[in-house]
C-alpha cells in the first residue's frame, strides 16, 4: 500500500510540474488582456488579433485614411474613453479620470481596433463632483482660486436632471457616429466611477436601435454596433477605502500611465 501510495503522490507531482512548465512557457500577457478575454461574436478577428508593438500608431485621430481602414478591416472596435475634468488633491492632474481611461484604451487598441479621443466634456456639472459634492468643497475652490458658488446651480443653464439628460444624448450621438465610420463594436472607457452608469444606460438603448430595424434592414452596412454590457465596464472596482488621501488610488495609476503627471 505504502508503494502504490508514493507512486500517486510521484504522479501528481509530475502532472504539476507540467502544468507549470506549460505556464511558464506561455508568451507574457498585458495587464489588460482580461479586457478582450470575453469573446465578441461580433469580431472573429478579436480572437486572433495580434499583439501591438508600442512603435504602432493605434490612435484613431492620428492615423491617415488608408491606416485607419486597414486596422479597422483587421478588428472593427472602437475604443472611446470617457471622463471629465475634476479636482483629484493637489498631487494630481485635474484631468487624471480621462487621462487613466486613455491609457487603458489605447493599450486595448494595441490589441485590437482603434482607440478615439478621450471626452472630457458634457457630463453634471452638479452632481459626483468634488468641487460642487465634497465636504472640503470650499477648501478646494480656495485652493483652486474660485468662487465656490461656482459650482452651484446659479452659473448653470441646465437643471441636474436636464445635465443628466444632455449628457445620455451625447453619448448615444457618439456612438452613432461610431457606426457611421464602419465599426462593429463601441466600447466605452469610463474613467469617472459616476460615468459608467451613464455609459451602461446610453449602450443598452442605443442597441434597442437594432431590435427595432426592420429584418434585413442594413443601412449602415454592418449588423450592429454592440458593446456589451459586461464588455464595456471592463473589471469595475469596488469602492474600497483608500484612506484619507485624496484620490489615492489615482496616484499609483498616473505613476503607471504617466509619470510626468504623478
Amino acid at each position: 500500500m505504502a508503494g502504490g501510495s508514493s507512486g500517486r503522490q510521484r504522479r501528481r507531482q509530475d502532472d504539476t510540474d507540467k502544468r507549470r512548465r506549460r505556464f511558464r512557457q506561455r508568451p507574457h500577457r498585458a495587464p489588460y488582456d482580461i479586457i478582450l478575454a470575453r469573446p465578441v461574436r461580433a469580431v472573429p478577428a478579436l480572437a486572433g488579433a495580434r499583439r501591438r508593438t508600442m512603435a504602432e500608431e493605434v490612435r484613431y485621430h492620428m492615423l491617415r485614411p488608408a491606416q485607419a481602414v486597414k486596422r479597422r478591416r483587421e478588428c472593427p472596435i472602437a475604443w472611446l474613453p470617457i471622463g471629465n475634468l475634476e479636482w483629484h488633491g493637489v498631487h494630481n492632474p485635474l484631468g487624471t479620470d480621462t487621462l487613466q481611461a486613455e491609457a487603458i484604451a489605447v493599450k486595448c487598441a494595441e490589441h485590437g481596433g482603434l482607440a478615439f479621443p478621450p471626452l472630457y466634456y458634457g457630463e453634471s456639472r452638479l452632481e459626483a463632483l468634488m468641487e460642487a459634492n465634497a465636504r472640503d468643497r470650499g477648501r478646494i475652490a480656495e485652493l483652486m482660486e474660485l468662487p465656490s458658488d461656482n459650482f452651484t446651480q446659479a452659473l448653470m443653464p441646465f437643471s441636474p436632471a436636464e445635465q443628466a439628460l444632455n449628457y445620455h444624448r451625447l453619448l448615444l450621438h457618439v456612438l452613432a457616429e461610431l457606426e457611421t465610420l464602419g465599426f462593429e463594436v463601441g466600447v466605452l472607457v469610463a474613467g469617472h466611477y459616476p460615468l459608467i452608469d451613464h455609459a451602461r444606460a446610453a449602450v443598452l438603448q442605443f442597441n434597442q436601435r437594432d431590435r427595432n430595424r426592420p429584418s434585413g434592414d442594413a443601412r449602415l452596412g454592418i449588423r450592429r454596433l454592440s458593446p456589451r454590457c459586461q464588455a464595456f465596464r471592463l473589471r469595475r472596482r469596488p469602492r474600497r477605502r483608500l484612506g484619507n488621501v485624496p484620490h489615492a488610488g489615482h496616484s499609483s495609476g498616473n505613476g503607471g500611465f504617466e509619470p510626468a503627471a504623478a
